[in-house]
């Protein structure tokens, strides 16, 4: 009886060691062949990371794992059970079909004045790392005031202190029950080199983004890979007593939800601003 334990003891450590030892191997493409920079691979209720900037993402998961969500920015999201994998040579290929981009009307604004949106400061008190690591995306709440206004530019402020350029996606969602909804922003904007310490400005106009008077959220999306999740990239927060907390986030496939940090009564937002053309 001692004997049968025993052997029953060691098939269970090596279906555990088994488990444990998983390793996935992940090739993303859209449907004509073309690889997917840093692509969005999630699965259960909060884990998550990119592919690298050749559409590759390899990772050894310790937990069975039940299916995979595969996403990109301009690409419908796609879901595959992981039971029905048939890796070649041990790689999963995935494709993504792109969504129809629609053109803009032709809008001239005319007599428009620049103006800023978000959390303006010249520098950081605070920062966010993401250290979970996880897939996140952080995202600040602005407002249109005007009838029309065009995006010229989005801006993050790198805080002191980071050690790594991690690749950023930007991201522009419209709102639905005060939250983010759908993208805006289409296109496949990342930020891989930026200034320590400052404010990094990426120039959209050529997008053509037009925004109607109402609520919207500019954000960023850590783009960590298996390599580079024990990240040292700071953004910055500003801590203030004045402004009401605006800043949402998501953590891989959970819902958003708003930032209640508050320290001494001063609410903190993660220091994002856009410019706009009124």
């Amino acid at each position: 009886m001692k004997k049968i334990f025993f052997y029953s003891l060691l098939f269970l450590l090596k279906q555990s060691s088994l488990i444990a030892q998983q390793r996935y191997n992940f090739v993303i493409s859209s449907i004509t062949g073309e690889r997917l920079p840093y692509a969005s691979i999630l699965w259960g209720k909060a884990n998550g990371l990119s592919c690298n900037e050749q559409g590759i993402c390899s990772f050894t998961s310790i937990t069975k794992i039940d299916s995979f969500v595969f996403s990109n920015v301009g690409y419908k999201d796609s879901l595959q059970l992981s039971a029905n994998f048939k890796p070649i040579n041990d790689t999963i290929y995935i494709q993504l079909q792109a969504l129809s981009k629609k053109l803009p009307d032709a809008i001239v604004i005319a007599n428009g004045k620049l103006i800023e949106a978000g959390t303006i400061a010249t520098k950081a008190n605070s920062y966010i790392l993401n250290n979970t690591p996880k897939h996140l995306i952080t995202a600040l709440r602005v407002e249109s005031q005007k009838e029309i206004s065009k995006i010229i530019s989005l801006s993050v402020f790198i805080a002191r202190g980071s050690t790594i350029e991690l690749p950023l996606r930007i991201r522009i969602y419209n709102s639905n029950n005060n939250l983010p909804f759908e993208d805006i922003l289409i296109d496949n904007v990342v930020l891989k080199d930026y200034k320590v310490n400052a404010w990094n400005e990426i120039f959209l106009e050529d997008s053509n983004l037009f925004l109607r008077k109402g609520i919207y959220f500019i954000g960023i999306e850590w783009l960590c890979t298996e390599q580079t999740k024990q990240n040292g990239l700071r953004v910055g927060i500003l801590m203030s007593k004045q402004q009401i907390q605006q800043t949402f986030y998501q953590h891989s496939n959970r819902k958003w939800v708003k930032d209640t940090v508050t320290v001494d009564g001063e609410s903190e937002n993660i220091m994002l601003k856009i410019k706009l053309l009124q």
